[in-house]
């Protein structure tokens, strides 16, 4: 799986590059080649998850190619008769997109307005028709397969967290700043492609501009979704990037003076991403920490089966992880039954819980049913990337029957 993330990293560089190319001016593939490396460098500041076993990279790389698709259907050099197939290629790969994550929904949008922009009334319809005909088919089957789970988890789970305006402030005022260096240039470029809509060679610079929207609403509304990480700014800070070197070839292939800017421009951005790679790396108290951790799982298996709440997978019986369980909760508004009958049921020797208010969903039961025994000299997180835990000063617990 992390093989599938770091392929579909690399196909979103190689997508990069051929959409800066196209409608960078001057040294189009110099600066190409400065958007890959800005969106590499961005690595450490968006979580790092380019290379994890999580779906984001491949939902953009499909999300990418599909509005590259899109865009190629409207090409002056393509037949009319082409036309049609590559719309229709176009839908299915954001059909594909959609079926990794369902946020794709957002860039379908996109792509449906830019066809729009582009006066394309036929092609705009040939183009939802077949995603919403081809998605309520997927989504038809998926239920019957899974008596209703796709659904559920796919899309009343979501909705279930709703939005929240505190968490939405987070992208405005923490995550936003970290590309201020570009995000005059991309939005410069977002709003100056809609005065030449009309002119063919221009077409990839409209879908580029809404895909833009897209990747901007979806990074905003991700944020301000609990249990938003720093992975949901990828979009954004992707199509940000593509935007701010495509300008910033046009500003530098006029002046000398206009040329030293925008590489001060990108060096200071450069510099605002870089990260010490050797902080991917695990520390020797971060092993030790981790070693004791897995001991004392081990040690509490002896005598029955654990729910490690924060570490599903730690056990030798893997389990749910907290969060998908308060996913559940708050979709639900209660906990599944089956995790009910099983607290009340006694069935764990050991709950073990990362800090006393990590039993968040579960506190009811666990606090009828359980007694909270040891506290375990547990304080330092071994963890790099993700969520810190154990979080550093608050203590592993332990609860018996």
């Amino acid at each position: 799986m992390r093989l599938v993330s770091i392929v579909s990293t690399l196909g979103i560089c190689t997508l990069i590059f051929t959409w800066v190319v196209k409608l960078a001016r001057g040294f189009s593939a110099f600066w190409a080649t400065v958007a890959v490396g800005l969106f590499m460098a961005s690595y450490r500041l968006t979580g790092a998850w380019f290379d994890i076993e999580r779906l984001d990279m491949l939902f953009l790389f499909l999300s990418m190619l599909g509005l590259l698709l899109a865009s190629k259907s409207l090409s002056p050099n393509l037949s009319e008769k082409s036309r049609p197939l590559f719309t229709i290629a176009a839908a299915l790969v954001l059909l594909f997109a959609f079926m990794t994550k369902q946020q794709a929904i957002l860039f379908v949008i996109g792509g449906f307005f830019a066809y729009c922009h582009s006066r394309a009334k036929r092609l705009s319809m040939l183009f939802l028709g077949t995603f919403l005909t081809s998605a309520v088919t997927w989504v038809f089957i998926a239920d019957q397969t899974t008596g209703g789970g796709f659904s559920y988890y796919c899309f009343k789970v979501p909705a279930g967290n709703g939005i929240q305006l505190s968490l939405a402030k987070v992208f405005l005022v923490t995550d936003l700043p970290v590309i201020a260096p570009l995000i005059l240039p991309a939005l410069f470029g977002t709003i100056a492609i809609s005065k030449h809509y009309p002119r063919r060679d221009n077409i990839q610079g409209i879908f580029l501009a809404w895909g833009t929207v897209s990747a901007f609403i979806g990074s905003i509304l991700s944020r301000a979704h609990w249990g938003g990480d720093q992975n949901v700014l990828i979009p954004f800070y992707l199509f940000a990037i593509i935007w701010a070197c495509i300008i910033c070839s046009g500003v530098e292939y006029r002046t000398r003076q206009q040329s030293i800017l925008v590489s001060l421009v990108c060096l200071l951005q450069f510099g605002i991403f870089a990260y010490r790679p050797q902080a991917q790396l695990p520390t020797v108290s971060q092993e030790t920490a981790h070693s004791a951790y897995t001991q004392l799982i081990q040690d509490l298996e002896k005598n029955g089966e654990v729910l490690c709440v924060d570490h599903g997978n730690m056990t030798k019986a893997p389990h749910f992880h907290i969060l998908g369980l308060l996913d559940v909760y708050h979709a639900s508004k209660g906990l599944p039954e089956v995790v009910h009958e099983a607290i009340a049921g006694k069935k764990y020797a050991a709950i073990v819980v990362d800090a006393e208010d990590g039993l968040s969903g579960l506190v009811p039961d666990v606090s009828t049913y359980y007694t909270r025994k040891h506290r375990q000299g547990l304080e330092s997180s071994w963890t790099v990337t993700g969520f810190q835990t154990p979080v550093s000063g608050r203590a592993v617990w332990v609860y018996l029957p």
